[in-house]
């Protein structure tokens, strides 16, 4: 993949460059910068280290799948890269709205939305899962299928989170924990049909 230069040059021509590059505030796993480019224009930059590269492809494919549900507005993805000291992803750059009751009532119905969208390309065979392994964070998040949801919820979501954090606990708070992991199923209801979900929400 090409560095931040070459890949705006192959996007946009010979003549645009970067003018200003500012922090933006807001995440904790990635530096976030507002781009300014030579035709006045502006994107959105995540970056991290080389090695971090696949958060990257991971986050595209998460935003192209909410983008393709048409149900709520994602930013668009530009390209992703590594160069000699990072790796990147570029994203459409929208301007923060105003925050409203009116607003909020719009993001919960476009959240309904988007968990009655269809989810067939995402998830294989109408099991539940996504097609490829991602991110929490920064830690790995396996989304192998699963044919119940709640096996796949307890499985690979809350056992990898538990024996994640195991190390604060005690014997006693581990027994008690695999106790809930093997009834919690008892408390879970199954989904009528299968949705698209953000992991944030």
């Amino acid at each position: 993949m090409n560095g931040i230069d070459d890949t705006l040059k192959n996007i946009y021509g010979n003549n645009i460059s970067v003018m200003s590059k500012t922090p933006v505030s807001g995440g904790d796993i990635n530096r976030a910068y507002a781009l300014r480019l030579s035709d006045g224009s502006r994107l959105f930059m995540k970056a991290n280290r080389k090695e971090n590269a696949d958060f990257f492809r991971a986050e595209a494919e998460g935003l192209g799948a909410l983008k393709s549900a048409g149900a709520i507005s994602v930013p668009g993805v530009i390209a992703r890269g590594v160069d000699d000291n990072e790796s990147f992803l570029l994203l459409e750059y929208i301007e923060e709205g105003r925050r409203s009751p009116a607003a909020s009532e719009e993001l919960g119905r476009r959240l309904a939305q988007l968990h009655m969208a269809d989810t067939a390309a995402y998830v294989p065979g109408g099991r539940y899962g996504f097609l490829h392994d991602n991110y929490i964070g920064a830690g790995f998040q396996c989304n192998e299928p699963a044919d119940s949801w709640t096996d796949f919820f307890i499985e690979r979501r809350l056992r990898p989170q538990f024996e994640r954090a195991s190390y604060y606990w005690d014997i006693g708070e581990r027994k008690r924990i695999d106790r809930f992991l093997d009834r919690v199923d008892r408390y879970l209801a199954e989904p009528e049909r299968l949705s698209l979900l953000h992991g944030d929400l």
